[in-house]
């Protein structure tokens, strides 16, 4: 988890709660040509990260509604550098179009 700013509803929620409910990440290899035919394909990675954002740490705690609930998919992955919940969160931290200010790790 991490607090952060977010943008919403016309303002911005200074102390917004990011939180990731579920990170998959898919390997595909493309055109390999089948036993026997060598070595050779496509190879991709696919990181998708589903999130809720909530209000504070807080609202959060007290079981609130999240203010919002993103399914976000990124084909550009070149590893998981730690854990998957890592790479997810850090994947988050770097969207600084939707999440703002000073992020802070919880």
């Amino acid at each position: 988890m991490f607090t952060c700013g977010y943008d919403r509803f016309g303002m911005t929620f200074e102390a917004a709660l990011v939180v990731v409910d579920r990170a998959e990440l898919k390997f595909e290899l493309q055109g390999s040509g089948g036993p026997g035919a060598g070595a050779g394909g496509t190879e991709s990675n696919e990181l998708g990260i589903q999130y809720r954002v909530f209000v504070t740490q807080a609202a959060y705690e007290a079981n609130a509604e999240s203010i919002a609930s993103e399914w976000i998919t990124d084909n550009n992955v070149s590893s998981v550098s730690t854990d998957l919940k890592t790479t997810a969160y850090d994947k988050l931290k770097t969207m600084t179009n939707t999440f703002t200010g000073t992020i802070t790790d919880i």
